[in-house]
C-alpha cells in the first residue's frame, strides 16, 4: 500500500465519520426521547390496570422526591422531575400527597437535560377512564423540533405525536 492510497483511505474515513457521527447522535437522542415518553405511557397503563383491579382511583403525578406529588394544585406538571403512581385510598378524587402505603410505583427523573412539562396530574377512575387537562411535551436540551414529542389524553384516550408543535 502506498502513502497516497493510505491518505485517500483516511480522507474517505474522515468524511464518513463527519457525516455519520451527527446522524448517530440524532438517532440516539430521538430514541431516548421516545423511551422517556413511553415510560410515562407505561406508568399510565400500569395505573389503569391497578385502578380496574383494585376498584379504586389511581393517580399519576410528578414528584421530585419520590414520596410526594409536586403538582398538587398546579395547572401544569413537570414530569421531568420523576413520577409517582399511587392509589387514591381516600377516594377524594383530588391529587394530594399520598401516604407511603398507597404508592405503587416511583419513576426517576429524566437525564441528559431533557424537558418534559405540561398537562396536569393524571387521574384514572376505577373504570380505567383517564383524565388529564392539557398536553405534556417532551424535548431534548437543544429543543430540536425533530426531537419534540407530545402526549395528549382526550376523552379518556392517550395519544402521542411528534413534530414542531403540540396539539
Amino acid at each position: 500500500m502506498t502513502l497516497i492510497e493510505l491518505l485517500v483511505t483516511m480522507a474517505i474515513l474522515a468524511i464518513l465519520l463527519a457525516v455519520g457521527i451527527p446522524m448517530y447522535q440524532s438517532v440516539t437522542t430521538q430514541t431516548r426521547i421516545k423511551g422517556e415518553m413511553f415510560s410515562l405511557l407505561s406508568d399510565i397503563n400500569f395505573a389503569r390496570s391497578e385502578a380496574i383491579k383494585r376498584g379504586q382511583p389511581v393517580w399519576v403525578c410528578s414528584s421530585s422526591d419520590g414520596a410526594t406529588c409536586s403538582d398538587v394544585g398546579a395547572s401544569s406538571s413537570d414530569w421531568g422531575t420523576g413520577r409517582l403512581v399511587y392509589v387514591d385510598v381516600t377516594n377524594s378524587g383530588l391529587v394530594n400527597s399520598p401516604p407511603a402505603s398507597s404508592v405503587l410505583r416511583v419513576s426517576p427523573a429524566l437525564s441528559h437535560g431533557d424537558t418534559f412539562t405540561g398537562g396536569t396530574a393524571i387521574h384514572i377512575a376505577q373504570t380505567g377512564y383517564e383524565f388529564m387537562t392539557g398536553t405534556a411535551s417532551i424535548h431534548d436540551a437543544a429543543n430540536n423540533i425533530g426531537n419534540r414529542n407530545c402526549l395528549s389524553i382526550v376523552s379518556g384516550l392517550a395519544s402521542t405525536s411528534t413534530g414542531a408543535a403540540c396539539p
